[in-house]
């Protein structure tokens, strides 16, 4: 919602730059904390993990609302971002009550109303903001946010919790992939404002390069680490992880690449020239059409396995990307292969987890899946600048601002590199493990299970 209020939020303060630090510094926090946030709930309890990021969303909302100054309301943003934990620690609820059969379908579902929920953000964002200030958007979220304590607490059942003591935790691990994460993903949204090639980002980046390689060697030698990277040996979790990577660079900046050529004025035989407000409507039926594929993928993934949803889901993006290399002359065509694409990033969104998650252990869950949660924001991040490097390869020079605009060629370039992209998670599928065996450990899990701990799920198999 922020994002729309963010014109409104510069002009008070007086700087886009400071003003751009609200998205920034949410989204570093929301990755900093995926997975570790989820393999706390996984460890003390999902639901009573997810009661305690809404809390510190609920105390976002009301810092960035009462701020005096804009340094106060990012620091709010910040504390929000708790939220980055959310979606893996439902997840893992829905793995741990739900029958393990009808788990790919009902993640299909959370995933779809996850993605049309982001999408109607940007429009209610707008309102709120038009109609009684950007203060009222955290306002919003508050109050949004109230209510979700009591009926969590009174539909969620417990869930499983781990007998681990807090001086047996991996805290080292726990605290050394935040730094890490944070310097990285700094390095490279920063870059656009430094420069690509300027000291500043690629110490940003060095330095969280560094601190991750002496993480993951630290984590490889523990014992019980917080973050186990050894699943990635796992032909389903590492097949997973890269399919999220190549998601993130290509059909994930489907919105940057489509309002761009929506809006740009027609110079050189390209470009559809319509309003800010037209465009977004226009992406109306790429987000509606998301609550049908999303479920459309789980459903697939539960008869035919997550690895057919998610190469189904590649080759359907491939051509959406293929036929917008050929057909992006008219507002038909442009949304027509946009809302294939957006619908193959909704799929590609709900069969990736599954795959990972058909092969994790329960008690991980929520882990596995915030470390996907991970990756997808470090490669949006790279993605959205390779984008912007594809589509200023070639440019034309509209003559009646003197702007230089991307040529038909650059969208070409950028539509065929997309296909490319969403072709070679098809591939890297294929060769994932077969198959879709549910762990014995995991059929015994019930919405009536309020087991104490893991222990006594590997005595009963």
């Amino acid at each position: 919602m922020l994002v729309s209020a963010l014109p409104a939020i510069a002009r008070e303060y007086g700087s886009i730059e400071s003003a751009s630090w609200l998205i920034t510094g949410f989204l570093l926090a929301q990755a900093a904390v995926a997975a570790v946030g989820g393999r706390l709930g996984d460890i003390y309890g999902r639901r009573r993990v997810l009661a305690v990021l809404i809390g510190f969303c609920l105390l976002g909302s009301a810092m960035s609302a009462l701020a005096p100054n804009l340094d106060v309301v990012v620091w709010g943003r910040v504390v929000q971002g708790a939220s980055g934990a959310m979606l893996p620690l439902c997840l893992g609820i829905m793995r741990e009550l739900a029958p393990p059969a009808k788990v790919p379908f009902y993640n299909g579902i959370l995933i779809g109303g996850y993605a049309f929920s982001g999408g109607g953000g940007y429009i209610l964002g707008g309102v709120l903001a038009d109609g009684g200030g950007w203060r009222l958007i955290f306002w919003a979220t508050l109050i949004y946010a109230l209510p979700l304590l009591p009926l969590l607490f009174w539909r969620v059942p417990k869930g499983v919790v781990r007998a681990v003591r807090l001086r047996d935790l991996d805290i080292l691990g726990g605290v050394l992939v935040v730094p890490a994460i944070a310097l990285l993903l700094l390095g490279i949204s920063q870059g656009a404002v430094w420069g690509m090639g300027a000291a500043s980002t690629w110490l940003l980046i060095g330095g969280g390069l560094a601190v991750l390689v002496f993480w993951a060697c630290y984590e490889l030698r523990h014992p019980d680490p917080l973050i186990d990277v050894r699943m990635f040996r796992d032909s389903k979790i590492l097949a997973a992880n890269l399919s999220q990577a190549l998601f993130a660079l290509g059909t994930a900046q489907t919105a940057l690449v489509m309002i761009m050529i929506l809006q740009q004025p027609v110079v050189a035989g390209v470009g559809l020239a319509v309003s800010a407000t037209t465009a977004a409507l226009l992406k109306l039926p790429s987000n509606v059409g998301t609550i049908v594929a999303a479920p459309f993928a789980g459903w697939l993934a539960g008869k035919r396995g997550a690895r057919t949803a998610a190469i189904v889901a590649g080759l359907f993006g491939a051509g959406g990307w293929v036929f917008l290399n050929f057909f992006h002359g008219s507002v038909w065509s442009v949304v027509l292969g946009g809302c294939v694409c957006v619908w193959s990033g909704a799929m590609l969104s709900t069969s990736i987890p599954n795959l990972a998650l058909e092969s994790a252990p329960v008690e991980r869950s929520s882990e596995v899946v915030g470390v996907l949660s991970v990756t997808q924001r470090a490669f949006i991040a790279i993605g959205a600048q390779t984008a912007l490097l594809l589509l200023a390869s070639d440019v034309v020079i509209d003559p009646a601002s003197g702007a230089r605009l991307p040529s038909d060629y650059a969208y070409q370039a950028t539509f065929a590199a997309f296909a490319v992209l969403s072709a070679l998670i098809a591939i890297v599928c294929m060769f994932a493990g077969r198959g879709h065996r549910v762990r014995d450990k995991e059929a015994l899990v019930s919405p009536e299970s309020d087991h104490s701990s893991v222990a006594e799920i590997e005595r009963l198999s």
